[in-house]
């Protein structure tokens, strides 16, 4: 609590997400941090990860649009999963699939119910990494950072160039080829998603993968829906 309250008094702006997750990393002697913003909409933007571990982690969640992250943020609540690979989940086969090599999640929520900024995730290789004491002052430094966490995307965007810290590079891609996807079908931008992620499963590629066939003209994932609007089977 003392080093994340010591980070965000100190962070500029823009090295916020950046300052927050390493904090969390070094304090809890993760193998990955991360920290992404609306992670239960659409709207998902990954901010910053500590380690390619960590963002292979995210975007098996993104890809499955489900898992400790999401829920954090869609509930307001810390998720502990103690050992992916052995724990009962809502996916819990995909779940274990998607995230190789990852055991113990520790997802934190950026605010609480009636205010929902993020989440922080903690990512470690090795099973019932954290104690109960550990996650229970892990989220409360998460609480420490929520209001300088929120005025540093304000101040950002007061800077008058209308965007915060960039999203990490796989969320990019995704968005520009969800939002092609969603002109070229005359469709809402969460239909476009499931229908990249709808692909990723049938190809068994990852969200960043199928997105960036899209955009490169390699494959169109408009070809899987019937004349009607269906999507084929």
């Amino acid at each position: 609590m003392r080093q994340v309250a010591a980070t965000v008094a100190a962070a500029a702006p823009r090295e916020m997400p950046a300052r927050l997750c390493e904090s969390f990393h070094r304090a809890l002697g993760a193998d990955g941090v991360t920290v992404s913003l609306l992670p239960h909409t659409e709207r998902w933007q990954l901010l910053h990860a500590t380690t390619e571990f960590a963002l292979h982690g995210e975007e098996g969640q993104f890809t499955l649009g489900d898992g400790p992250t999401v829920a954090a943020s869609a509930g307001g609540r810390t998720v502990l999963v103690p050992d992916v690979q052995g724990d009962v989940w809502q996916l819990t086969a995909p779940l274990a699939e998607r995230l190789p090599g990852v055991r113990t999640v520790l997802a934190l929520p950026l605010g609480r119910r009636e205010v929902q900024l993020g989440v922080i995730t903690v990512y470690f290789g090795r099973p019932h990494a954290l104690a109960h004491e550990q996650v229970e002052y892990a989220q409360h430094a998460a609480d420490l950072a929520v209001v300088p966490f929120l005025r540093a995307q304000e101040a950002v965007l007061a800077e008058g160039d209308g965007i915060g810290p960039a999203p990490v590079e796989p969320w990019t891609t995704v968005h520009q080829a969800v939002g092609m996807l969603a002109a070229r079908l005359d469709c809402p931008v969460h239909d476009a998603l499931d229908l990249l992620r709808a692909r990723s499963f049938a190809r068994s590629q990852s969200l960043p993968e199928v997105a960036a066939d899209l955009l490169n003209g390699r494959e169109d994932p408009a070809d899987d829906v019937d004349p009607d609007g269906r999507v084929q089977a």
